[in-house]
Formats: structure tokens, C-alpha cells, sequence
């Protein structure tokens, strides 16, 4: 497929808006309140989505111009299947195209109460009950997702469902209110996820395949599933860069599925933290008591702005002893305690009241402005130490530096493509 100046300005103008939007740049405020999200992304998505679809792409390839679809004589739904059938003709990248771009879907929740939709003139329960069974097969074949002709008509069949969401709430189907609540929120966030998935089809084959740029599916960020956890507000700070990794809402959602052992620990070490808190307090908040952070130094500044955070997150008051720099604060009924400690990492190892049950690990090499310790492998028996004998401790580590001591029961390995430095991670117990 050769496109024209004028075809590829257009595709990439309208990609740096599918950028931009996977970033929440753009919001909608009704009536001065406070921006509706997932509900905003979603709208420019499958504006993004509508502006792609409405042009023939097979003619406009062609004459080396924009051609649209005669709305009258093909409706939406024969434009999608036209918008599809052309990307389909035109993948380079063989059977990982669908792979690649539906990636974000290995990492989501598609079961629960939520998932069932409000019967309306256009859309039946038993719709909605398909499209989430259509979703799930997605999810759970997802490294199998080959470009198949099948699989392009699941695909299609996905895409005019939500179709009719869009169009109850364009035409007002869907009230505020409902807009508004939380299980429709959700079943927004997955319809957002899809549709954003879809685009990146149409962008991988047409102005990203010569690039070798990185697909943009890898940038979507995922809704954390917790209930507990204001899921917005890490994909807000994920997108700024601060206190927490562009990969970290994919790695919080697979932990969460983890099994853990029964009795841990009830204390966290985390060397080198550095301001690093948000993800491993979220994973071990319901296991850990007492968090320990360790950094050379600290700017108890940017502690203030963290707690602020993790207040909005956890949807809780945290209280912060200064003169100690501890965060405080009750969650399901226990005091959790978050001490950040300016000091070598190895003084941890002195402390004598300590029941290590999880183990946090990642960025700690000279690369990466960390202590080049090797807590993984030459300090871990010291580490090891602090677990008590009826005590199970689990472990997320990178391996860096120094690499993995036998010692480290690896159950998993996760292997994210859109990570900072390409890491992988490892999880397990200490033996």
C-alpha cells in the first residue's frame, strides 16, 4: 500500500489525537461539574474512530486523495465492515497484527454484575450478554488472536454493538445520571479500550508499518480493577510521569489475580525507592501493615504531594508525622503504616522487630540512578534473615543488578511490552 502526501498528513493528524486522548487530554464538563471520565474518552475515540471509517479507504488509496462513503446508499455498518476488510487486505505485520493491537485486553476484567447492561429500545440484555461473551473469548485467546476472516467478523460484530451505545448517548438515551453511575462507567471504559484498539489497527497498517514505531496499543492505559481504588486518578498520574511507572497498571491488574500464600509477613522493604510508593503500597495493602521505603535521600516535599495522592486514590485521610515521616492511616480495620527512610538501604537489615513478608524490587541500578546493590543475589541471605520461620514472603522483582539467586522461588515471569528500559518482572517466594 503506497498512500499519498495528502492520505498520510490526514492519518497522521488524526493519530496525534488518538495520542493525545489516550493521554485524557481532552475533557467534557456537563454544566460546569466536574469532567465525566470514562464517558470523555470514549466520545473523542469513537470520534477519532467515526472520522476514519467514513472514508473509503480502498478508492482514496487509489486516486491518491480523501474519499468519503455515499452515506446514502452505505450505512455505518457496511463503512466498518469496509474500514476492516481494509486493513485486513493491507497487514504487513502477519499473525501478530491482532495480537499486538488487542494487547490491552489480556490485562482487563470483563465478569461481574457490572458487566450487564440497561435494556434500552436499542440495545436487549442478551446483547450485552454477547458482546461481553464475545470479549472475554477475546481476552482469553488473546495470544492466539490471528487475522482470520472469523476473527475480523467478531471484531465487526464488537464494534456495531457499541455503536449503539454511541448512539443512545448521542440522541439521549442515556440520561446524566445513568452516565454517572458506576457500572456504566465501567462498561464505558471497556468500550473506550476496544475502540482504541481498533484505530490502532487502522494506524499500525498504514502510517506506523515503515516507522517500526511501537503500536500504539502499548500506550492505552487500563482501568485498575479494585473497587477500593479511584482507578482515574493513577491513569492521570501514570500519563504525568509521577510517582508511578508507564507499565504499572497492567503489572497492579496481574498481581491482583495472583493466589497468594496464606501468612505473610506483615512488613515491606523496598530499597532504592526513591518516590516509587503508589504501586507497591496498592499491590500489598491488604496483606502488609508496615511499609519501609528506603532512599539515600529525600525531598519530604514530594511526600506531601504523594500522600495528597494516595489520599484521592484510596479514597481515605491519611495522616503524615513529619518530625518521624511516616504516613498513617486505617484500612479494613488495621493501622498501615508507610515509614520513608533517608538512609543506606543495608540498615534495614539491622532493624530487629521486623516480620518481612513482601519484598519489592525494581530500578536500583547505576543506570537507573539506583545503588547497584545486589538484593537479589549476593544480599539476599542477609534479606532472607528478616523472615520468621512460620512466615511466607512474596517478591516482585526486576533481577537488576546482579541478577537472581537460586533462592528466589520464581512462580512467573511478566514480560510487558511497554515498559520503562524493556524491564521484566519476576514474582515468587523466598524460600
Amino acid at each position: 500500500m503506497i498512500l499519498s502526501e495528502k492520505n498520510t498528513n490526514f492519518i497522521s493528524s488524526i493519530y496525534e489525537t488518538h495520542l493525545d486522548n489516550i493521554k485524557n487530554v481532552y475533557k467534557v464538563s456537563p454544566h460546569g461539574k466536574k469532567p465525566i471520565m470514562p464517558l470523555t474518552n470514549f466520545i473523542f475515540e469513537f470520534f477519532i474512530f467515526n472520522s476514519l471509517y467514513q472514508i473509503d479507504w480502498m478508492y482514496s488509496c487509489e486516486k491518491k486523495t480523501i474519499i468519503y462513503h455515499d452515506r446514502e446508499s452505505e450505512n455505518e455498518n457496511k463503512q466498518i465492515a469496509k474500514f476492516l476488510k481494509f486493513i485486513r487486505s493491507n497487514n504487513e505485520y502477519g499473525d501478530s497484527l491482532l495480537i499486538d493491537c488487542f494487547e490491552p485486553l489480556k490485562h482487563i476484567s470483563a465478569e461481574g454484575e457490572w458487566t450487564k447492561i440497561v435494556e434500552d429500545e436499542r440495545i436487549k440484555i442478551e446483547d450485552g450478554e454477547n458482546f461481553f461473551r464475545k470479549l472475554t473469548f477475546i481476552k482469553d485467546n488473546q495470544s492466539k488472536f490471528y487475522p482470520t476472516k472469523a476473527n475480523f467478523k467478531l471484531i465487526k460484530s464488537c464494534l456495531y454493538f457499541i455503536g449503539n451505545v454511541r448512539n443512545n448517548i448521542f440522541h439521549g438515551t442515556k440520561t446524566e445520571k445513568l452516565l454517572d453511575e458506576e457500572s456504566q462507567l465501567r462498561r464505558l471504559e471497556i468500550y473506550d479500550i476496544f475502540i482504541k484498539c481498533v484505530n490502532a489497527l487502522f494506524f499500525a497498517i498504514t502510517i506506523l508499518v515503515d516507522k517500526k514505531e511501537m503500536i500504539s496499543s502499548y500506550k492505552i492505559q487500563i482501568p485498575i480493577t479494585s473497587p477500593r481504588i479511584e482507578s482515574a486518578r493513577i491513569l492521570e498520574l501514570i500519563n504525568k510521569r509521577e510517582g508511578i511507572k508507564v507499565e504499572d497498571s497492567r503489572l497492579i491488574n496481574h498481581i491482583a489475580t495472583t493466589n497468594f500464600k496464606p501468612n505473610l509477613g506483615d512488613t515491606l522493604f523496598y530499597p532504592s525507592a526513591g518516590y516509587d510508593i503508589i504501586t507497591p503500597t496498592i499491590i500489598a495493602l491488604k496483606h502488609i501493615n508496615d511499609f519501609y521505603f528506603y532512599n539515600e535521600s529525600y525531598d519530604f516535599r514530594k511526600l506531601g504531594r504523594i500522600k495528597k495522592d494516595l489520599e484521592k486514590i484510596l479514597n481515605l485521610d491519611i495522616d503524615y508525622d513529619k518530625g518521624k515521616n511516616i504516613f498513617s492511616f486505617n484500612f479494613s480495620g488495621s493501622k498501615r503504616k508507610l515509614h520513608f527512610i533517608a538512609n543506606d538501604n543495608k540498615t534495614f537489615l539491622k532493624k530487629e522487630e521486623v516480620n518481612l513478608g513482601f519484598y519489592f524490587h525494581r530500578g536500583d541500578s547505576n543506570g537507573e540512578g539506583g545503588s547497584d546493590q545486589k538484593w537479589d543475589s549476593d544480599l539476599l541471605p542477609e534479606l532472607m534473615n528478616k523472615i520468621k520461620s512460620s512466615n511466607n514472603c512474596f517478591f516482585i522483582t526486576d533481577g537488576h543488578p546482579g541478577g537472581l539467586s537460586n533462592d528466589l522461588n520464581i512462580i512467573e515471569r511478566i514480560k510487558l511490552k511497554k515498559t520503562e528500559r524493556c524491564r521484566e518482572y519476576y514474582i515468587g517466594y523466598l524460600k
